[in-house]
């Protein structure tokens, strides 16, 4: 047995740069943070080792006729806490089926690509989630604004991958570029859990506006006859840069549909945010308000962050952060990656000291 481990242990590191001869791009990001959260209860703080949405990926492509290439990616969470492969909730003492041992799929597919743009089939971030993603200065962190943005009344998730699904992402044209995508219904009922996504981007110099609407087909609330109703998002995303200086702002509206029963569903929400560089300093701070949805009340929350990143090459960097929710007494909105938010109007903060490394073997 240990003969066979050591002929893999050396077929392993043999066969990494002969994957870099052959095109194959290994890749990833390290990003793990000590962090002292509390959720609001009167349980007490907990300290965690956290792994922020961390990834190691394999992507390539083949340059075919007429100018076309083949591209293939397949990318998974790895957790450095565990040494899982993408479990988020894991207990002491692993088991032979403990969720870290279980392989959890990030941008992973197959497409082609030209002058007519990019085409791709997988599993995949939505066009609705990659217009805004990268005007979070907080992203993939405790702070990251899906906490809050991206969710809609009914809890569906906007601002997240989708599988089965098909995208296409348009050449840019005088500043201009379009997204699409449509998630297969590969289920035989009479439910159509199928789902559209559409996004626009317009980028001149320092600005930077987008746009998206998303339909997840009877996602929604059920009515009186157990009809089920359409979530639907919108968003609204401007992005300016002055000198050092960065600003956005998103606007967005969420609807679980309208059932029999009159209840409304419509929720908006308002995310501004800044970061300056200093040197090798960033400085960064967002805010989050949610208002009550439809004729609700007490289901808002706001979320303040505020953090420092340092760089120590072009490739690592540390910082801290500090970001609280305040909910509402009938909200319950929990920090991103699933910090544990005790009960409605519990109000969840953390601290949180992190490095981010990125690695490639090109």
């Amino acid at each position: 047995m240990q003969k066979k481990l050591i002929a893999l242990a050396v077929a392993g590191i043999v066969s990494v740069p002969m994957a870099a001869q052959a095109g194959v791009e290994v890749y990833g990001k390290a990003q793990v943070s000590v962090e002292r959260t509390d959720n609001g209860a009167n349980n007490g703080d907990a300290m965690t080792l956290n792994t922020n949405q961390s990834r190691i990926g394999f992507k390539g492509e083949e340059m075919l006729d007429d100018d076309l290439t083949f591209i293939w990616q397949w990318e998974n969470y790895v957790n450095y806490d565990t040494g899982g492969w993408g479990g988020m909730d894991v207990s002491d003492g692993a088991a032979v089926d403990d969720a870290s041992l279980k392989v959890k799929s990030r941008n992973t597919f197959v497409g082609f690509k030209g002058g007519f743009g990019t085409v791709l089939a997988g599993h995949h971030d939505t066009p609705y989630k990659m217009a805004v993603s990268n005007m979070d200065p907080f992203k993939d962190l405790v702070a990251d604004f899906n906490s809050i943005m991206g969710v809609s009344q009914n809890k569906f998730k906007h601002a997240d991958r989708l599988s089965n699904i098909l995208a296409y992402v348009s050449p840019k044209v005088s500043g201009f570029q379009f997204l699409g995508g449509y998630m297969l219904d590969e289920t035989r009922d009479e439910v159509s859990d199928d789902a559209y996504s559409f996004a626009g981007v317009y980028t001149n110099g320092a600005l930077r506006v987008s746009a998206g609407y998303q339909v997840a087909n009877e996602q929604g609330n059920t009515d009186g006859a157990g009809n089920l109703g359409d979530d639907t998002a919108m968003e609204l995303g401007i992005g300016y840069s002055i000198g050092k200086t960065g600003l956005s702002f998103i606007y967005e509206v969420t609807d679980s549909d309208t059932n029999s029963t009159g209840k409304d569903t419509d929720r908006n929400t308002m995310f501004l945010a800044v970061k300056h560089k200093m040197d090798k300093n960033t400085l960064a701070l967002s805010y989050i308000v949610v208002d009550d949805y439809g004729n609700s009340v007490d289901t808002g929350a706001t979320q303040v962050s505020a953090g420092v990143y340092r760089s120590l090459s072009k490739k690592t960097k540390i910082y801290a952060l500090y970001t609280a929710i305040k909910n509402d007494a009938g909200a319950r909105f929990d920090l991103y990656n699933k910090t544990g938010a005790y009960g409605y109007g519990d109000d969840p903060r953390s601290l949180a000291f992190g490095v981010i490394s990125k690695f490639s073997s090109l």
